[in-house]
């Protein structure tokens, strides 16, 4: 951590009062990580608000969790939450093979219709998710002028993409929470997905 990101936490760790709370109740919010700090800011600062008012318990949800923003979390008291790193949920069997399935389908349904038909018509659990997962490969080396998506780069985010939306499905879906906390819903984001 540089030493900005230093002061930084110990003036909020300092001043901060606001503290989530296990509330005896049903209500269920989820907050999703972006990784930005000024977003866990004011992510928390909501949630904060939905446990105080609302009597919402508070849980997280995150890829990296050895991040700046955990740190945050934590001293808000946000302790409950789900980690969807690929890596550390790989044998989660109900994700990863409806995944392969649909990144295999995908890449011959990409070879036959093209790059518009991804762009416009791909949706998964009947949500389009084509244009933000093209924003997302093309933010960076002008990858908008290849013709074909089927390169390593863009099959990587796709397959990425599917097992991420897939596994948030399942969390939201088997814990039936009343709300999303989310910072934003562009680009193939954790929080575009859950949103």
């Amino acid at each position: 951590m540089t030493k900005k990101t230093n002061k930084f936490f110990y003036f909020f760790k300092k001043y901060n009062q606001t503290f989530i709370e296990k509330k005896n109740s049903k209500k269920k919010a989820l907050i999703i990580d972006r990784g930005i700090a000024e977003s866990a800011i004011m992510n928390a600062g909501l949630a904060y608000i939905l446990n105080k008012k609302y009597s919402m318990n508070i849980s997280l949800l995150q890829s990296n969790k050895r991040n700046v923003t955990s740190k945050i979390y934590k001293m808000m008291n946000i302790n409950n939450f789900f980690n969807i790193n690929i890596k550390e949920n790989l044998f989660n069997l109900r994700v990863i093979i409806p995944a392969i399935f649909i990144f295999l389908v995908s890449i011959i349904k990409i070879l036959f219709k093209k790059k518009s038909w991804f762009i416009k018509k791909f949706k998964l659990k009947g949500i389009y998710f084509g244009d933000i997962i093209y924003d997302t490969f093309i933010r960076h080396d002008n990858d908008f002028l290849r013709e074909s998506l089927v390169n390593k780069k863009f099959l990587k985010l796709l397959f990425i993409s599917i097992y991420k939306i897939l596994i948030i499905e399942n969390i939201i879906k088997n814990n039936k929470f009343n709300c999303v906390i989310s910072s934003t819903h562009t680009y193939a984001s954790d929080s575009a997905f859950a949103m």
